[in-house]
């Protein structure tokens, strides 16, 4: 590199260094907030499509699996309301016994007597 190749990329560096001017800030904050609003605009068409299309799969889904439903409800499948752990069962005479599994296997339980309530 000679002599007037150095001094012309000196010259350039130090150019480089002065501090934008007013014009130049003013468009850079309008080109960052273009680009924030474009992006924000994207974002929400973007969401839009998603929830439209979730909800598109969700009803096609539904439609899909309208005759199966039907056919258990035909077979008496209800669906259960108790929660997880839990059991119901029919004593002997007809009562309702309730209980709770908390681990292992219910091998066996007492059936509350009658009198025993009173």
């Amino acid at each position: 590199m000679d002599r007037s190749e150095y001094t012309f990329y000196q010259a350039r560096l130090q150019g480089a260094g002065k501090p934008p001017g007013l014009l130049a800030r003013a468009l850079r904050l309008l080109v960052v907030l273009v680009v924030l609003v474009l992006g924000f605009m994207f974002s929400l068409v973007a969401f839009a499509v998603l929830a439209v299309g979730g909800a598109l799969a969700w009803g096609y889904f539904w439609w899909k699996t309208r005759k199966l439903r039907q056919k258990l409800q035909e077979q008496g499948y209800t669906v259960p309301t108790e929660a997880p752990g839990t059991f119901r069962d029919r004593g002997t005479a007809g009562e309702l016994i309730e209980g709770e599994v908390i681990e292992g296997e219910v091998i066996g339980w007492e059936r509350p007597e009658a009198d025993s309530r009173k």
